[in-house]
Order: structure tokens, then C-alpha cells, then sequence
């Protein structure tokens, strides 16, 4: 059996995590098919496969397996075509990296307050759930994680301890579970009052707006200029002839960064981009 690690340990808010479910929509519809079927059922954690959807409102579908996850236990897919097997699954470990690099650390100089500028709140006015989540995003990027008077770098701001606490869970395949311990742990030995949530769900929910449709793009180190259109082949600033990647003094590479024998440049500044469209609505106007 392939691995399913994905359905619950991958961050719903990365591409590789959304390929997956838009593969399983793909299969799911394949078999709605062949058993003469124009409905797909929901198998997310609130719906449970008790509610089914027409093949118009499939991206429904696809928007509870982002925003809420799959429901428990459902590795197999029983209500989907596969049939359940005795004995135990062979999974095989696989780690997501879209948010890291091979040197365990989160994109260095990741621009928060730009990437949150562009998630406009006006489109979460119809909402007051959405601008909830979007006015305590905005709290929790900015509030360090502790009193830095008692010893907090200003640097971990809670959303940065929260994202960097969460590559960790997917790097490592850590269950809800684990997870639910550790933070309870840390928020004990961390000075208090703390802002480290204390459950899965909480940190989940604190970084639920950014898993809509986040484009990460490539800038110039001094604010120049943004690798994107007709700049997107360039390796350097045309403004200020600055590199656009990290530099190596033998290779003009990192020399962490080797993949299966290949060398992967490393940008020096990377914006976060939160594009503004209806689908953004549709998924804050969710109960």
C-alpha cells in the first residue's frame, strides 16, 4: 500500500499536501463513475462520510480536506473504492520540505508583515470568524513569545515559534498526539504568561490563514525588485547587481544545500504572497 502519511501529518496549508487531495478527488470520481454515481462523499473530519456532494461542488470537497483535514482512521479507503486488508500497513516514511531547507531551518527573512499586508481585511468583513483568525494571525506575528524582560529573543514572535514547532511535526511524522504533549510541555517550562498554544488544534487554527494559496517569490535583497515576470530568470538585481541567491565562496553555492548529488541555490530574501480571491471567501465563510 503507498504511503498515506500525507493525510495526517503533512501541513495542509503546502502544495504537496493539496496535490494529494486533488489526486484523491480524481480517484474518488473514478469510482463515483464507475458505479454509475454523480456524487463524491465527504470523508473530512466533520463530515465523516455521511455527507455526499454533487460532482459540481467536488472543490468543496477539496476545501474541507484543506481547512478541516480527513476525519480519524481513514488510511483506507473503504468508502472510496478500496477494499480493507488484514495484518498491518507498510508505510513508508516520507518528509515534506516545501517549507524548509536541508539545514532544519525555516526560509531565513521570510517577510510576515508583507505577506499579511496583502490578505486585505475586507474580504474577511462578511465573516466575523474569518477576521477572527486574521486579527490574531496579525497579533501573533508581531507579540514575542514570551516577556522579553525575562529572557525571549525578539525574534520568536509566537507565529514564528508556531510555524518552526510545525515543520518540526511534519519533518518527523510526530502524531497529533506527540504533538498535544510537547506543547503542553513547553508552555510549562517557558516563562509565564506564554502565547504557545497548548494543543494541535490551537496552533492549527492560529495558522489556518496562511494555508490558502500562499506563492512564495523570490526578492531582491535590498527591496529592489521581485523575481517574478519579466525578472524571473535574472540571478541578479538589475537595480543594484546584488545576487539573488546565497553565496558560496567556492561554488556560489550553499554548501549544505546537496540533493541526490545536486546543488540547490538558496534565495537571500523571499516574500510570501497571499493572492485575494473568492475562493478565500468561500473557505472563511465555512462554519
Amino acid at each position: 500500500m503507498e504511503s498515506r502519511e500525507w493525510m495526517y501529518h503533512w501541513p495542509r496549508f503546502l502544495s504537496p499536501y493539496r496535490n494529494e487531495v486533488s489526486k484523491f478527488i480524481g480517484i474518488t470520481k473514478a469510482h463515483a463513475e464507475k458505479n454509475n454515481m454523480r456524487k463524491i462523499i465527504c470523508p473530512c473530519a466533520d463530515c465523516k462520510n455521511e455527507i455526499t456532494w454533487d460532482f459540481d461542488d467536488a472543490f468543496k470537497v477539496k476545501e474541507h480536506l484543506i481547512t478541516r483535514g480527513f476525519m480519524d482512521k481513514y488510511e483506507i479507503w473503504t468508502r472510496h473504492g478500496e477494499e480493507q486488508v488484514d495484518g498491518p500497513e507498510n508505510v513508508v516514511p516520507t518528509q515534506v520540505e516545501d517549507m524548509v531547507h536541508d539545514n532544519g531551518s525555516i526560509e531565513d527573512k521570510i517577510d510576515l508583515e508583507e505577506m499579511l499586508r496583502h490578505a486585505e481585511p475586507e474580504v474577511l468583513m462578511g465573516s466575523a470568524r474569518g477576521l477572527n483568525n486574521f486579527e490574531a494571525l496579525q497579533k501573533a506575528s508581531k507579540e514575542v513569545l514570551y516577556d522579553e524582560s525575562k529572557g525571549c529573543d525578539s525574534e520568536f514572535t509566537t507565529l514564528r515559534s508556531v510555524l518552526e514547532l510545525m515543520r518540526l511535526k511534519a519533518r518527523h511524522g510526530w502524531s497529533d498526539t506527540s504533538f498535544d504533549s510537547l506543547l503542553e510541555l513547553l508552555q510549562k517550562m517557558l516563562p509565564g504568561p506564554n502565547s504557545l498554544p497548548s494543543s494541535t488544534y490551537q496552533a492549527k487554527k492560529l495558522i489556518c490563514p496562511l494555508s490558502l494559496g500562499v506563492e512564495k517569490i523570490h526578492a531582491c535583497v535590498n527591496h529592489c525588485i521581485l523575481y517574478r515576470k519579466e525578472y524571473a530568470s535574472l540571478d541578479e538585481c538589475q537595480t543594484c547587481g546584488a545576487s539573488r541567491y546565497k553565496l558560496n565562496s567556492n561554488t556560489g553555492l550553499e554548501p549544505s544545500e546537496v540533493t541526490e548529488g545536486r546543488q540547490r541555490k538558496i534565495p537571500q530574501l523571499v516574500m510570501w504572497y497571499l493572492p485575494v480571491k473568492d475562493r478565500i471567501k468561500r473557505i472563511y465563510s465555512n462554519p
